[in-house]
């Protein structure tokens, strides 16, 4: 698995809806790739940031978009620099 991967499968890997052996493989990944790690906390902080805001229950929340996700990286990284 690559980091486009773990990016394209990351809400089913949340909702734990991934197959076995996809799971491992994205579990695999995250163990070599320290960005995808930081990629991953960065994703579920953004999330409970959400549910927290909006009040809405935890279960009720949809996966938030790949492109709000990117625009929100690229603009912490922006802050950073």
């Amino acid at each position: 698995m690559n980091c486009r991967e773990v990016a394209d499968f990351l809400s089913a890997y949340l909702d734990g809806e991934l197959s076995q052996a996809t799971k491992r493989e994205f579990d695999a990944h995250l163990a070599e790739c320290p960005a995808c790690v930081a990629y991953l906390e960065g994703y579920q902080r953004t999330l409970v940031a959400l549910k927290l805001v909006a009040g809405i229950p935890e279960k009720t929340v949809e996966p938030v978009p790949e492109e709000i996700i990117q625009a929100i990286l690229y603009a912490q990284s922006q802050t950073a620099a």
